[in-house]
Parts: structure tokens; sequence; C-alpha cells
């Protein structure tokens, strides 16, 4: 499932990568081979970062949070919505962002950077 969903994020289509995005939001953070996984993460980071989507950025936000309660997140995961909450122009985006960062900060010591992007 996660290599299905991963590659529906990077479709052409922006109701595929919504639908995507929603269903890694709602469902079970990726399982599978390390690789899959490792894939599921750099095309949520990739869906947070770059999406022309607001939903999708949302939604990728969220998927990364419930993920980073359950497990550690690479860096780059951490430093995504560390910039999605100090720069996106969505307020969605960055409420979502901000939710994640909690709950990423209940199981793990968030960089100083994202700490700060929380408290402003």
């Amino acid at each position: 499932a996660v290599d299905a969903l991963t590659k529906a994020l990077d479709d052409s289509e922006s109701r595929v990568r919504v639908a995507a995005a929603a269903a890694l939001h709602h469902g079970s953070p990726p399982v599978g081979p390390p690789e899959a996984c490792k894939k599921g993460l750099d095309i949520l980071v990739k869906a947070l970062s770059a999406d022309d989507q607001w939903s999708v950025r949302y939604h990728a936000a969220d998927a990364l949070g419930l993920i980073g309660k359950r497990a550690d997140l690479p860096k780059e995961a951490v430093d995504a919505l560390t910039k999605a909450l100090s720069a996106d122009d969505q307020l969605s985006v960055r409420y979502h962002a901000a939710d994640a960062l909690g709950l990423i900060g209940k199981r793990a010591d968030l960089p100083k950077e994202a700490v700060d992007a929380l408290t402003k």
C-alpha cells in the first residue's frame, strides 16, 4: 500500500494527490520494508515542501505528525514541518505543521529551530 500511495502523491492530478495524502494521514503510518517506509517519508516531505495544493500539504503534515508520534523522523521531515510552520502561505498548513511538531515533541526533543517556530 505504501508504494501505491507514494506513487499517487506524485500524480499529475491534484485530486489524486489529495486523496493519497489524506489516506496516509487518516490511515496507519507507513509500515513495511525500511526502504518502502523511507520512500514514503521522502514523498511526504516533498509533498509538504513543494505541492501547489494546500490540502496536500496539510495532509502531508498530519501524516508526518502521526508517524513522528510513533517513530523517529529523519531531520529532513522535522525541517520541512518547521519551514511549513514558519513560511507556508496557508493558515491551515501552518496549523497542521504546528500540530505535527507538537505530536513529535511529546516523544522526542525537537531542534531549537522547531521550538522557536512553535513559540512565535
